[in-house]
């Protein structure tokens, strides 16, 4: 999970993360839609 939208796009720019990204993409069925979820609370969270 990330804090905000800037928080995930600079995630992105990581070459780590990006190389897990490609590793995982055979798996999907296709690219992410998208879909944004909003946690609105839970165990662990503030």
């Amino acid at each position: 999970m990330w804090e905000n939208q800037q928080a995930h796009d600079d995630s992105l720019k990581d070459e780590q993360v990006r190389a897990l990204i490609a590793e995982a993409m055979p798996i999907l069925a296709g690219a992410p839609s998208g879909s944004e979820l909003r946690v609105m609370g839970g165990h662990g969270l503030s």
